[in-house]
């Protein structure tokens, strides 16, 4: 069963004087929305994203056809200073996998996918790669995927993706970033998935914040 530490870590802040984090702009574990719905506040672009239940634990689940790009929309319109977080399942069949990631700036902003007929992990700007690297997928475990867009100087974006299996930390996993010129579009966060293998693809703890300032600076 899920847990979460959300209400004892603040308890734990408060009682030691220090400021506590800031609401997400958008978060579910979807254990309070009812199967067979979508959950409240998001978007579907395309396809048929509804939560399900297995072994008393909820979650999204999108189905395996029709074979198209789906995507879900979720949170207030943010150019910059945002990062995005869930974790997602799916399965192969035979040599076909599918494709699955997050990504922020709205439909038309920057994605991180995992791509496992390629064995990679790739950012991409709706249809237009932008970063390619090296990544193994497990079939069948949960996969954490991460995306951050943070301004840098006047007229530069770092666009930094990280990718782990469940069970492992980021600094295990992947990481990939890059720099861009052109200003991201203004958009909320979302989810992606293509399933190539025609099995379900499973999304869950789905987190979309603000940036925290570094200690002592400015963002």
């Amino acid at each position: 069963m899920k847990r979460t530490l959300g209400a004892c870590c603040s308890l734990l802040l408060l009682a030691a004087g220090a400021q506590a984090p800031a609401a997400p702009l958008w978060s579910s574990d979807f254990e309070d929305v009812r199967v067979g719905s979508e959950p409240d506040g998001a978007l579907v672009l395309q396809g048929e994203f509804l939560v399900a239940q297995e072994d008393g634990d909820k979650f999204l689940e999108l189905p395996g056809s029709p074979l198209e790009t789906m995507g879900l929309l979720v949170g207030p319109a943010r150019r910059d200073g945002v990062s995005v977080t869930a974790r997602a399942m799916g399965e192969r069949k035979g040599r076909q996998s599918p494709s699955f990631g997050v990504g922020l700036c709205g439909a038309r902003g920057y994605r991180l996918m995992v791509v496992p007929m390629r064995n990679a992990v790739e950012l991409v700007r709706e249809e237009d790669l932008v970063a390619r690297i090296e990544y193994k997928w497990v079939p069948g475990r949960w996969t954490w995927l991460r995306l951050s867009v943070s301004k840098v100087g006047e007229s530069s974006w770092a666009i930094r993706g990280q990718v782990w299996a469940e069970g492992q930390s980021p600094a295990e996993g992947c990481t990939i970033d890059t720099q861009v010129d052109d200003p991201p579009p203004s958009g909320g966060a979302s989810l992606w998935g293509v399933p190539y293998s025609g099995r379900p693809i499973r999304y869950d703890d789905l987190t979309y914040k603000e940036l925290e300032p570094p200690l002592g600076g400015s963002p």
